[in-house]
């Protein structure tokens, strides 16, 4: 395989000095060439292509400071971000920048989606009085009502199972209608022939299409005014009345420059939004985005946002780079670089490196390959360190989780995720408690969990209410299981389910665990179950996946199954508790972007695992870019000891030969001078006061901190009374 070159006099380029000397200096380390020239940059639209770790929000933030110290009001400049914590972490920049308090905090700074709907709720229609609903849970009945509509009236014409309102069902088809809204299928302006492109790259059904359109007809009501929004609602919305020319500009507050952090997160809603924006108020704009960072494809995302589609509308937008990352070392820099074949450069001072760890590829083994270096970390690592396990999806999480739970080593990982909340999983998980009776002794979540997967598993129709209620009255399961399962017509999916349950509570005084899995997985059709529930084949693959996993996890033949379930439900309990404060974490790589650890592992790195065989190639490139650039001190890369299995993304890193370079840019960045003097010198007291004297002995006064300094080559003894 060819690489690009990658030589030291490449390694070394820099950007052009900037045209001018910036007006404000913020606090922190010294800004590079690149960065100050994004900082200062005259033209009206501008465009940061920049790497991970490069310090984008901490550019933005002294783009912010420069046009205070220019004369900007700060209340005519608008941050926009993608998520809240984004949003705070723009925020907590701002505050640590050495911008004046009173300044930064009229600074607006906001979610595309909270701006959006501050904008909606001065138009002088009901768009006002719209519900904003922020959790998930409160919008599913609002997708059932939608697929009841649907049964009665056009079910013949799609899959059979395409509008049951179960709630895997309920929450693919939620995830679906954001896909629609966020790629633009829902938008006026789009035709039928752009709509099949759209649902075949959102991965859409026509059913999920279907299901979307009438939940909108619901929520808009007979007035097409909307009774409720959800958390991504606003945008939608906003840019739909924007198409539809439904907003004067008067309802947009002036505004002199916007920024955007994380532009290649852009999708549709979002971009016509800012497209508006910036052709209605005729402002300045800096934008900055990583293009190898677009790991959400499926949700609308695309660097097109950033590159053919922004210089089509905006012919006049220059391109700037950020190379430099301060993140990690070049040991980490330089494979990254030949892995996304671009220029990224690092001058930080220390080793950084990367293992590569072979192992065989069974399950438990890697999970003891992880444990060994996750101890190795703890021990060498000091109690502020963080280290995370970062997985290409939760079935490699199994044996990971049981060990680190064996070895009494907390973690956490996200809530209501993980291997343990996995569809199957709770399927197993509530056959063994049935067939214990142990429904009644469970809390009441894992009763409405059990409830819930037998409705999905069994393909039994059971109301909203009837969920709910077995979560105080246990003895509602045993009732579902009398009548519906072993009640239901033989050869039915329901049947079978309950002559299952029979048979293990008739074997249970002898049942082990592994004997009583093995049953299930002989009298259960989870392929079936799986191509009638999910729609890529990804997520079918992923079923069988996780429960080779699981079988992984069981402990010996003999074990019974009665001390496996009580020990697998602490283990829920304990994951359930713990979430944060933790120095270990456990997650996949779609949910860490915007995150940095001290030390990453990366295990399963092979062929069918990473990249997955069902998923884009682009794609899966960027989550392993993603992962690498996680990492701050050191990374470990786990993959099979067989070289005919080991993930192709390895050998793409080229680690011979860009480790030897990275030594050469170690020794260079060590040799290299340390310039501590600061560029300017912050003048304190009664300085309002002497401020002619101040200007007469040649201080300047920076707007943006509201403070006088000067710079080294003046005599400091002249100003020894505010030093």
């Amino acid at each position: 395989m060819r690489h690009p070159a990658l030589s030291k006099v490449d390694v070394m380029s820099e950007t052009p000095s900037p045209a001018r000397s910036p007006r404000f200096v913020p606090n922190g380390p010294v800004l590079t060439v690149e960065q100050i020239a994004l900082q200062v940059a005259n033209e009206r639209i501008c465009i940061a292509m920049a790497n991970a770790g490069t310090g984008k929000t901490t550019t933005l933030v002294a783009r912010i400071g420069e046009a205070i110290a220019g004369g900007t009001p700060p209340e005519q400049i608008l941050a926009l971000t993608f998520t809240a914590t984004a949003a705070d972490v723009l925020r907590a920049r701002l505050q640590r920048s050495g911008i004046h308090p009173e300044l930064h905090k009229r600074v607006r700074v906001s979610t595309f989606d909270d701006y959006s709907h501050e904008v909606l709720e001065t138009l002088p229609t009901a768009n006002e009085r719209a519900r904003r609903i922020l959790r998930d849970s409160f919008l599913t009945s609002s997708i059932a009502d939608a697929m009841e509509t649907l049964r009665d009236d056009v079910e013949h014409r799609y899959a059979p199972g395409a509008f049951e309102d179960n709630h895997i069902n309920v929450a693919q088809s939620l995830e679906a209608m954001r896909k629609l809204k966020a790629g633009g299928a829902l938008f006026d302006d789009v035709d039928d022939e752009q709509l099949d492109d759209l649902l075949e790259r959102l991965d859409v059904t026509p059913a999920q299409y279907a299901i979307a359109q009438a939940y909108e007809r619901i929520r808009l009501g007979a007035l097409d005014e909307p009774k409720f929004r959800d958390r991504f609602d606003a945008t939608y919305d906003l840019a739909q009345l924007i198409d539809r020319e439904s907003v004067s500009p008067q309802y947009f507050a002036p505004c002199r420059l916007i920024v955007c952090d994380e532009q290649h997160d852009f999708n549709e809603a979002s971009y016509r939004v800012l497209r508006h924006l910036l052709r209605t108020l005729n402002c300045r704009f800096v934008g900055v985005g990583d293009r190898d960072q677009v790991i959400h494809g499926e949700m609308g995302a695309s660097d097109v946002y950033m590159g053919e589609r922004f210089q089509m509308d905006f012919s006049g937008a220059t391109a700037y780079k950020l190379t430099h990352t301060f993140r990690h070392g070049p040991h980490i820099a330089y494979p990254v670089a030949v892995f996304k074949r671009k220029a990224i450069e690092s001058y930080v001072r220390r080793h950084t490196p990367i293992e590569v760890i072979t192992a065989d590829s069974a399950q438990d083994v890697v999970a003891h390959v992880v444990l060994a270096d996750v101890r190795r970390w703890l021990q060498e690592s000091d109690k502020r360190s963080t280290c995370a396990v970062l997985l290409r999806d939760w079935h490699q999480s199994a044996a990971i989780e049981e060990a680190l739970w064996q070895a009494e080593i907390p973690f956490e990982s996200p809530n209501k995720e993980g291997f343990q909340f996995r569809e199957e999983i709770r399927f197993v998980r509530a056959v063994f408690a049935l067939a214990m009776r142990a429904h009644e002794t469970i809390d009441e979540r894992e009763r409405m969990s059990v409830a819930a997967v037998l409705g999905i598993f069994a393909n039994i129709r059971l109301s909203r209410d009837q969920y709910q209620l077995t979560a105080k009255h246990p003895e509602l399961i045993e009732q579902i299981y009398a009548s519906y399962l072993l009640g239901a017509p033989p050869g039915t999916p329901a049947a079978n389910i309950g002559q299952l349950i029979r048979e293990l509570r008739a074997s249970l005084p002898t049942l082990s665990a592994g004997d009583a899995f093995r049953r299930i997985r002989q009298k259960i059709d989870f392929q079936a179950v799986a191509t009638r529930l999910y729609a890529r084949p990804y997520d079918v693959d992923l079923v069988e996946r996780t429960l080779r996993a699981f079988a992984s996890t069981l402990p010996a033949e003999d074990t019974p199954l009665a001390d496996y379930f009580s020990s697998m439900m602490a283990r829920l309990s304990a994951i359930r508790r713990t979430r944060t404060g933790t120095r270990v974490s456990v997650d996949i790589v779609a949910n860490i972007k915007g995150k940095e650890f001290d030390h990453v592992i990366i295990p399963f790195l092979e062929r069918n695992e990473f990249p997955n065989p069902f998923a884009q190639m682009e794609s899966e490139k960027n989550l392993f870019y993603v992962a690498l650039t996680r990492a701050r001190e050191s990374l470990s890369l786990i993959t099979s000891r067989d070289e005919t299995r080991q993930s192709g993304f390895i050998a793409s890193l080229d680690l011979p030969r860009t480790t030897r370079l990275a030594d050469d840019a170690l020794v260079r960045n060590m040799a290299a001078p340390v310039d501590t003097a600061p560029a300017r010198r912050y003048l304190s007291g009664d300085t309002y006061g002497a401020k002619d004297e101040l200007l007469a002995l040649g201080a300047v006064y920076d707007p943006a901190r509201r403070q006088w300094y000067i710079t080294p080559e003046k005599d400091s003894a002249a100003f020894s009374q505010w030093l």
